[in-house]
């Protein structure tokens, strides 16, 4: 865990790459941005979605959807932006949104 590497030896070079450019390119995070119309249309469609299946939602000031304050949607509003503690409530909702990704 912390501290268990304590060198990296590169064995054989057949890579064109620079190995400072490798390894920088396996830590980078990576942030794909859409633009914001379809983020606000996106969520928009989630919420109407939620109320017509009576689900009780809160959306909060920094655009997270909470859903009986267990499952929490971030932006950008797919499955795989969904959290909880909560499986069975959660699974739920995952198969909800799934009805939009197929509309």
């Amino acid at each position: 865990m912390n501290g268990e590497i304590e060198n990296i030896e590169l064995i054989e070079d057949n890579n064109p790459l620079n190995t400072d450019e490798l390894f920088q390119s396996l830590f980078q995070t990576i942030n794909i941005e859409q633009p914001k119309e379809n983020l606000n249309e996106k969520r928009l469609k989630l919420i109407d979605l939620l109320e017509k299946n009576r689900i009780p939602i809160k959306l909060s000031d920094n655009n997270i959807i909470s859903i009986m304050d267990s499952v929490f949607i971030h932006s950008p509003y797919n499955i795989e932006n969904c959290e909880s503690t909560n499986e069975i409530i959660l699974n739920r909702v995952m198969k909800l949104m799934q009805q939009l990704n197929k509309s």
